[in-house]
Formats: structure tokens, sequence, C-alpha cells
């Protein structure tokens, strides 16, 4: 288990502005979401992977393993 946390410096539309795909890969879509606050998302998948992501505003994110 494994998980992204991400904070969204200006979430000011009610509208998600942060989305975050994991990708294996070969480009096929694993996990993902789209998301309009500061927060963290888990991943219970083994493997390679790499993260899509797409946003109109100033974002951070961090990829942590948990456990």
């Amino acid at each position: 288990q494994w998980r992204i946390v991400f904070t969204v410096v200006d979430p000011r539309r009610n509208e998600p502005n942060l989305c975050i795909t994991v990708r294996n890969l070969d480009g096929a879509r694993v996990e993902g979401g789209c998301f309009k606050q500061n927060g963290t998302t888990f991943v219970y998948k083994a493997g390679t992977f790499y993260l899509d992501i797409n946003s109109a505003h100033i974002w951070s994110v961090a990829v942590e393993q948990n456990g």
C-alpha cells in the first residue's frame, strides 16, 4: 500500500481542479481521481507506475510508502 499526498494552492472554484491518474508502464489507468482541495489518496496495488497530473492551479504531490 502506498499513498499520494497532494496540495492545491489556489482552490477558488467549486470544481475539481487537480486530476491525478496513476498509470502502469503501458499507459493503462490503474487508479485516479480529480480533487477540489488538499488530501490523500491510497493505492493498494504493487508494481511500477507513473503519475499523470493535470491542473490549472499551483499544486504539489508527494508519493509515500505506507506501512
